[in-house]
């Protein structure tokens, strides 16, 4: 039996998503997640809701296309867990 390459899913908020006050204006991200990736020399993906609450992202767990207020669609948590590889599995939000 093979062990799995450590995979790391951070879900949140727009912290998670890197969202900067330039964002709106330039669509560009900051994520944190890239950094601790390099940190820990494992691959970390991340999904972040920018303007969700913790309530929004668990009415939304089973979504396919959940759109933040920045209008980036993203699947629900649960959804990514079922499709996804992830061996770990941080939320923030």
């Amino acid at each position: 039996m093979f062990a799995m390459e450590p995979c790391v899913l951070c879900y949140g908020d727009s912290l998670t998503a890197g969202y900067t006050a330039l964002t709106k204006y330039t669509g560009e991200y900051a994520p944190w997640a890239t950094h601790l990736g390099d940190a820990l020399g494992l691959t970390v993906e991340h999904v972040g809701m920018c303007g969700w609450t913790t309530e929004q992202m668990v009415d939304g767990l089973d979504g396919e296309a959940n759109v933040d207020v920045c209008e980036r669609a993203h699947r629900g948590l649960r959804r990514l867990l079922e499709e996804g590889s992830y061996t770990h599995v941080r939320q923030h939000g």
